[in-house]
């Protein structure tokens, strides 16, 4: 059992999880779990941002998503007893809640209302990546790299878009940016070029920007990406 205070979100968000969980620390690049291993817990980000690395066939190395405190890890591979299909690395420093998988599974089990909660989880983080690859083969990569830094803003800043230019904090590096929309770091800095040179952004350091257009980043939103899959 964790001997330092529980964190407010996992406490308000699991508590059925309290007393079985115990607590790590992952520095910055810290891997959670990789790719292939076979599952012997879930977790909980308490604090910190996680990112979800994989490495296709041939080398590359995409990342399929970021997930915020408040999120589950490794839920939907638990569930179907299969290796992970893709790696959890700390973006961040991280505080990671962690459940012993055969915990997690007799508690799932015993508890038709837990188990509908985290099979939504499930559900929901799936569905998130399946709308990431659709994104990659159906928006070009300036498309692609807009609607990131979209939803960058509107996670920092709220849902309604800002009129007039503000800051925005990457949670990732460039080098992670560009693997999330699946080009070579090179392409990135060319988009951003372009960016920069239409007065859409201004570069104010190395992993923070100015959109001085925030409007003109929530053009490419869930519903066009629904509307071009269907």
């Amino acid at each position: 059992m964790p001997t330092t205070p529980i964190p407010p979100i996992f406490r308000e968000q699991w508590p059925e999880f309290v007393p079985v969980a115990t607590r790590r620390v992952f520095k910055r690049r810290a891997v959670i779990f990789h790719q292939g291993d076979e599952p012997e817990a879930i977790y909980f980000i308490s604090r910190g941002d996680v990112k979800l690395p994989r490495v296709e066939v041939g080398g590359r190395e995409v990342i399929l998503g970021l997930r915020r405190p408040g999120n589950l890890l490794g839920v939907a591979t638990a569930i179907a007893e299969k290796p992970y299909e893709m790696s959890a690395v700390a973006s961040s420093e991280c505080v990671i809640e962690r459940i012993p998988l055969g915990v997690f599974t007799e508690m799932s089990r015993n508890d038709a209302q837990l188990c509908w909660r985290v099979m939504q989880i499930a559900c929901r983080n799936n569905l998130e990546i399946a709308a990431h690859l659709t994104r990659i083969n159906e928006l070009s990569a300036r498309e692609h790299l807009e609607y990131v830094l979209g939803q960058f803003l509107s996670e920092q800043h709220g849902d309604a878009a800002p009129s007039s230019g503000v800051r925005l904090s990457l949670p990732v590096s460039d080098r992670e940016v560009a693997q999330m929309i699946s080009i070579a770091p090179q392409y990135l800095c060319e988009i951003l070029a372009e960016l920069m040179g239409e007065g859409v952004v201004r570069r104010e350091g190395r992993k923070r920007l100015e959109v001085v257009a925030p409007r003109h980043l929530w053009r490419f939103t869930e519903p066009l990406l629904h509307d071009r899959a269907h």
